[in-house]
């Protein structure tokens, strides 16, 4: 029987984590209970599973009280069955850590600032020795950000490529730095190059694909991730980009908006008074 490619998909996620697991024994997992996170927690799971090797498995969630998040992560660490770390932010975390997240990441930018913190706060809380095991890349390769939907199917492709050249470039050095500054090491089991290579030569129309009357972002995934035996309830909910989902960008907007200055001014302002 001819494999399919969502099938083939299955297999090499399935790989790239099992290859990450079988050199580290602590494994810290920022989890959202998205696609993206949840199919490596439950692969991390089922590689302890199939094995027989025990691996320390800790998910955490990094974000606001009440942020939309927490309640998605919690029940995906619920049917996953696997231990959920919950880091609340509040503003004097921020008013302690921008300036210092800022120094480490090199940037500025509010979108890899807003990214970075919860990353930040995970590092920050994971067990000494662990591999920080993230999701980056997902979107990149299958057409996850919302804003993919107005792209037109002929330029999808193109605007993805685009897209994961710079998250090589400036947002998993980003996730390094971060990662490192706690003595961590990090691993990006979507970047693996047989993950890579299937994303290439995968249509458009199956990375957003028309089902009735709406579009699925990241449709092969979704399947694979089915494939591999994640719940379809995980595998089908949508979610948030970070920085929303964990209620950062919009806290980061409020405590500027209360200094009377935009989001890059104040993350200009806590640079500075973080160098006093």
């Amino acid at each position: 029987m001819e494999r399919t490619r969502s099938s083939e998909l299955a297999d090499a996620i399935s790989a790239s984590v099992f290859n990450i697991l079988s050199e580290r024994e602590v494994v810290s997992i920022p989890f959202s209970g998205g696609l993206d996170s949840s199919t490596i927690a439950y692969l991390a799971k089922k590689f302890e599973d199939k094995t027989g090797k025990k691996r320390y498995i800790t998910l955490y969630t990094a974000g606001v009280e009440g942020c939309y998040d927490f309640e998605n992560a919690k029940s995906a660490a619920d049917l996953l069955s696997l231990p959920l770390i919950k880091i609340e932010i509040e503003e004097k975390d921020i008013e302690y850590s921008l300036g210092r997240v800022v120094k480490i990441i090199g940037s500025t930018n509010p979108v890899h600032v807003s990214v970075a913190l919860p990353l930040y706060f995970v590092s920050k809380h994971a067990k000494k020795g662990s591999v920080i095991m993230t999701g980056q890349g997902a979107d990149e390769l299958f057409g996850g950000y919302a804003r993919y939907l107005n792209v037109p199917s002929e330029k999808l492709n193109e605007v993805l490529e685009e897209d994961y050249k710079k998250l090589i470039s400036e947002g998993i050095k980003r996730d390094k730095a971060i990662a490192e500054f706690f003595g961590l090491g990090v691993a990006f089991p979507y970047l693996d190059e047989s993950i890579v290579r299937i994303a290439k030569r995968t249509e458009p129309q199956e990375k957003i694909k028309q089902v009735a009357d709406k579009k699925i972002r990241k449709y092969i995934l979704r399947q694979a991730a089915v494939i591999v035996g994640l719940p379809e309830e995980i595998a089908m909910r949508e979610k948030k980009a970070a920085q929303y989902g964990s209620g950062v960008m919009n806290l980061i907007k409020k405590m500027a908006k209360e200094k009377g200055l935009d989001v890059e001014g104040f993350i200009n302002y806590a640079r500075e008074k973080s160098e006093l």
